[in-house]
């Protein structure tokens, strides 16, 4: 029985290592905080978890096989809001926390033994990551932006780092203050679906006081 079972046990917890490495492998190619060893890990553990729950407590009188699945699930949402943050009321992240939240679950039906299920799981979210990024790259992105500038900054220098970011100006609008220049700018780009990065170069340029997302 040692024998037999265990070594079972041990295969389950090596597919869940692999489904989650070619996961995380996706996420890792897209520069993403959480990324090849944060989803295996998530994977493996969330199958050593279910082995633990389904078959560690076989010797007592009561025990729930359900209890600790329950508890990897209320868990991995905590590890999946610490990469979701918020940025000029805009949210990254949500992709890579259902990626994890995902990948948990893989792990748990690899550790029930349900392999079908666990490797479908993967080649389905494998082909849907592939599909909907082909299909986004073919959608326009729009960005609408108020800069702030000191009275020394210069509208052209906004443009040219709107381009210099893949994007391209719709329009732009300068109204004079006493503090400076504010500029409006409504913004497009087919090829780059992170404005998140241009609102970081519009920062980091010497002249902006402040960026703001409309």
């Amino acid at each position: 029985m040692f024998g037999s079972f265990q070594a079972e046990w041990v295969l389950r917890l090596i597919c869940a290592l692999c489904a989650g490495t070619l996961i995380g492998y996706e996420r890792h190619n897209r520069a993403k905080a959480a990324g090849l060893r944060t989803h295996a890990i998530v994977a493996l553990a969330s199958c050593l978890l279910m082995l633990v729950s389904k078959y560690g407590f076989e010797g007592s009188d009561k025990f729930d096989a359900a209890r600790v699945a329950a508890q990897v699930v209320s868990g991995v949402g905590f590890l999946g809001a610490g990469v979701i943050f918020v940025r000029n009321d805009n949210v990254r992240g949500l992709t890579t926390a259902a990626g994890i939240f995902m990948t948990a679950a893989i792990g748990l039906c690899f550790g029930t033994g349900m392999y079908l299920v666990g490797f479908s799981a993967v080649i389905l979210l494998g082909i849907m990551q592939v599909l909907l990024n082909t299909v986004k790259e073919t959608i326009r992105t729009n960005i609408s932006m108020t800069i702030m500038m000191t009275p020394d900054g210069k509208p052209e220098q906004i443009a040219h780092v709107i381009h210099k970011c893949g994007f391209h100006n719709s329009s732009m609008h300068v109204n004079t203050h006493n503090d400076g220049l504010q500029i409006r700018t409504d913004s497009y780009s087919v090829h780059n679906d992170n404005p998140f990065e241009l609102v970081k170069k519009l920062e980091e340029t010497k002249e902006v006081i402040s960026v703001r997302i409309d």
